[in-house]
């Protein structure tokens, strides 16, 4: 009984001085399918005992044991979604200060390539083309004035053409939303 009791104040202590130590604690994983190799995609939260920001890091995993580290941020991590089966673009959804961070991936050369690094003060939207051209568009909107100033908001439009992201336009929310000003 005696043994036990100190085992358990022992892993206690270890417990305690394992929290107060760095951690490297893995808070996403996800499985993104492509053409020739499987990636493991994955987040981790690294913490240091100060009082300094944990470091979120973005990291890419292949099925040949590579391990590439793409991002390193303080942002909090919301998402992380392959848009399809195979060789799609991954999207990863950031949220940090006072806005939404995107960054969506592609897998070329054995590496990922960030092919959309953005923000947006709402959360992105993601549409499908419905004519079967396979584009992808990426809306991020912003509210310079607030969202009490619906005259200043605007969307800003990307489109995936199935090789590079396109800037296509900003768009006023007086005509995105039909809003009148």
């Amino acid at each position: 009984m005696k043994l036990t009791a100190h085992l358990v104040l022992l892993l206690a202590f270890f417990a305690c001085s394992v929290s107060r130590g760095q951690t490297n604690g893995q808070i996403a994983h996800v499985l993104w399918p492509n053409q020739n190799v499987n990636v493991i995609c994955e987040v981790h939260e690294q913490r240091s005992g100060t009082d300094a920001l944990p470091t979120r890091e973005l990291s890419f995993i292949d099925s040949h044991g590579r391990h590439v580290t793409a991002t390193q941020t303080p942002d909090h991590f919301l998402s992380m979604f392959p848009i399809g089966d195979k060789n799609a673009l991954l999207v990863t959804v950031w949220v940090g200060g006072s806005a939404y961070h995107v960054r969506v991936f592609t897998w070329k050369d054995n590496k990922p390539n960030c092919v959309l690094d953005d923000g947006s003060k709402t959360f992105p939207e993601f549409a499908f083309d419905v004519t079967g051209s396979k584009n992808i568009f990426f809306f991020l909107s912003d509210a310079p004035g607030g969202p009490d100033d619906p005259a200043n908001w605007t969307t800003k439009c990307y489109r995936w053409d199935d090789s590079k992201m396109v800037f296509v336009k900003k768009v006023p929310a007086s005509t995105r939303f039909r809003v009148l000003p």
